[in-house]
């Protein structure tokens, strides 16, 4: 029986001491954060039945929405845009519509007249207002009947582009301004090719005051689809080229034998020549005509700014070239109002390389002067180089004295 006993309270403490373990353990629990564990890589917070609980609630139940502090209903806001309705509609004015702005005329032959039309329409809900229609080159001359229109009305305007004697493509524009806010110039377009069905040679002439007959050469035509012409007019810049012809005979070719005036040679530079055909589709052939003379001068002439009154001012890159390659020798060389020297002269091959002196006369009351220096060589040529010269203004004499002057310590 003591035995017994003795059991009985052993197994009784034991109880006790586990159960003291027990609720130890449980307050530890219950201090300590809540810590992870790892299941299958993934962390996941360790909840009790009790946690479990509200938290399945709240995902199975709808959220609540805040009630308003006031009794009034609050509507929600949506999120779609809002289209705005006035009573008077936006007016978008006038409005210039082109069917096309642009015209080809595609193949088109020299010296000749074409046409086209550029429709439009104005689209807008105002008066259409077209203001002078502007194009940059002459030879494209655009009219139209009248300058307003009203909304929907129509009209066009009527361009002709005169073709000049040249064969190659052609790009030309003219502007159309008017009072549409969106576009107040809409630009037209015309493209051509221009073919000549006279094809001739040389394309240009370069004639020279040496030589037989100014070393011209023949022209030759020759009409490109087989149609027989003749030559109806044969002309030249001052009248320093002619060609004997019979405007009766027609041919599908011609070989023209010019014949050049010297005299009146001298007094072009450029020039064309120009042959009338009767030739439907080529009525005229215009040929670039360029003289080129014995000497010039390069500079042609000399130019002095902010000159000061008998200040000198030294040239040396003044040049007298021979465009034959012709030797020449300098006979003299003289100014007429007297503020031009020629200091030295030094001939290199067929050049001579001059070095100059000008001289600003004095006169505080001049703002420009000028003079010329005549210079003759020995076969007889006269050669004038011009001199102009502006004297410095007050205000460029002040800023220079401003800018030189030695600052105060």
């Amino acid at each position: 029986m003591k035995h017994v006993r003795l059991l009985l309270s052993c197994f009784v403490c034991s109880c006790l001491i586990f159960a003291c373990a027990g609720c130890q353990e449980s307050a530890k629990a219950s201090k300590t954060p809540k810590t992870l564990t790892k299941q299958n890589d993934l962390t996941t917070p360790i909840t009790t039945k009790s946690q479990e609980q509200p938290r399945a609630a709240a995902l199975a139940a709808p959220e609540e929405k805040a009630k308003p502090v006031n009794s009034q209903a609050v509507e929600p806001v949506s999120t779609v845009p809002q289209t705005v309705v006035t009573t008077t509609e936006q007016k978008s004015g006038p409005v210039i519509t082109f069917e096309n702005e642009e015209h080809d005329f595609g193949d088109i032959g020299a010296d000749t007249y074409n046409k086209c039309v550029f429709k439009f329409e104005n689209t807008g809900d105002s008066l259409l207002a077209i203001k002078d229609i502007h194009a940059p080159c002459g030879c494209t001359v655009p009219r139209i009947s009248k300058n307003d229109y009203a909304p929907g009305e129509t009209g066009q305007i009527e361009v002709t582009y005169h073709a000049s004697g040249g064969a190659g493509a052609v790009l030309k524009t003219a502007d159309v301004p008017s009072n549409d806010p969106k576009r107040p110039k809409v630009q037209l377009t015309l493209k051509a090719k221009i073919v000549t069905a006279v094809r001739y040679e040389p394309l240009n002439i370069d004639l020279q005051f040496k030589g037989s007959n100014a070393n011209c050469p023949k022209i030759t035509l020759t009409s490109g689809d087989g149609q027989p012409f003749a030559i109806k007019d044969f002309s030249a810049t001052s009248g320093a080229v002619t060609a004997a012809f019979d405007p009766s005979v027609e041919k599908t070719q011609f070989v023209i034998d010019p014949n050049v005036d010297l005299a009146k040679l001298e007094k072009v530079s450029f020039g064309s020549i120009s042959i009338k055909l009767s030739h439907p589709k080529c009525p005229t052939i215009s040929i670039p005509v360029r003289v080129i003379p014995r000497y010039r001068l390069q500079p042609p002439s000399l130019l002095i700014r902010n000159a000061e009154p008998n200040q000198p001012t030294i040239r040396d890159d003044v040049w007298i070239i021979n465009n034959y390659s012709e030797d020449f020798e300098i006979e003299s060389a003289v100014s007429e109002a007297g503020y031009v020297k020629l200091l030295s002269k030094e001939k290199i091959d067929q050049r001579y390389k001059l070095k100059v002196q000008i001289t600003p006369p004095a006169g505080e009351d001049k703002r420009f002067f000028s003079d010329n220096l005549v210079i003759k060589l020995t076969d007889g040529t006269t050669l004038t180089l011009g001199c102009r010269g502006f004297y410095a203004s007050p205000q460029t004499k002040a800023g220079a004295t401003t800018t030189n002057a030695t600052p105060k310590k």
